[in-house]
């Protein structure tokens, strides 16, 4: 059976890992490791917060793992820290994290989703770009109630099935198949694989990636929507409002109005 060692970790939510597993590890943070087992686990342990990361400077960027675990007594996760993740389940984000730096998890392709901690305030933008696109349409997210931050993109070109907003948290929300601001004049990216939408006139901006790898094939544009707009690349039918003053439509092709 499992050591006493191994089964306090389980119970309180911290790390276990077998020394005589490891095949890499080293220091990701002041007062934080990290390991990777044979078994191509990925395991970051310790306490405080990651360091921040260039793009492909991760230590662990060319070690191949399979499954990630994140360890109680993190505060942040680094910029670019997990790109092109291989893991292919729900990736648990532990309570504690407070900070989610830009990047971070761009590109995990097959994750199926994330977890995020009641704790978490900020969302770097791109942190979760471009995730799920070759999972098995499963991929969601859960937008906790302390979350008051997300970046431009954050979920950008992702393949997300449902997200779920915290009743408690008062800065963002779900409408239809649109993750929204509380204001409703940004839409951040669309969800649930819609093959058409209609963008409310009260929104303004629109991140980049809201459509991308989407299935939205007829798009109608809200009255207040401003440039730049990123149009789906599955779009055949495009509309406009007609008291939009940034766009016009004709013939199914998308214009900037002469002011523009």
């Amino acid at each position: 059976g499992d050591s006493a060692a191994k089964n306090y970790a389980k119970s309180n939510g911290f790390a276990y890992i077998d020394l005589d597993n490891i095949t890499d590890s080293g220091e990701c943070g002041d007062d934080l490791i990290w390991t990777l087992t044979k078994d191509g686990t990925l395991t970051i342990s310790g306490t405080g917060a990651m360091w921040d990361y260039g793009d492909d400077s991760a230590p662990w960027r060319n070690l191949e793992f399979k499954k990630l675990v994140l360890g109680k007594g993190i505060t942040h996760i680094g910029s670019h820290a997990f790109g092109g993740c291989a893991d292919t389940g729900v990736i648990t984000i532990p309570e504690g994290v407070t900070t989610i730096g830009e990047y971070a998890f761009i590109s995990c392709l097959q994750v199926g989703g994330f977890t995020l901690p009641s704790t978490l305030k900020s969302v770097g933008e791109n942190a979760f770009a471009y995730c799920g696109i070759f999972g098995a349409r499963n991929y969601t997210i859960n937008i906790p109630a302390n979350l008051e931050n997300i970046g431009v993109d954050a979920f950008g070109g992702s393949l997300i099935s449902k997200v779920t907003v915290d009743a408690g948290n008062k800065h963002f929300k779900v409408v239809g198949n649109g993750l929204y601001n509380t204001e409703m004049t940004r839409l951040l990216v669309s969800v649930g694989y819609p093959q058409s939408f209609s963008i409310p006139d009260s929104v303004i901006d629109v991140d980049p990636g809201a459509f991308v790898n989407g299935r939205v094939e007829s798009l109608h544009v809200g009255a207040k929507v401003s440039a730049p707009l990123t149009i789906p690349y599955s779009l055949t039918q495009i509309t406009v409002s007609d008291e939009n003053p940034n766009f016009y439509a004709s013939d199914n092709v998308l214009f900037l109005s002469e002011d523009n």
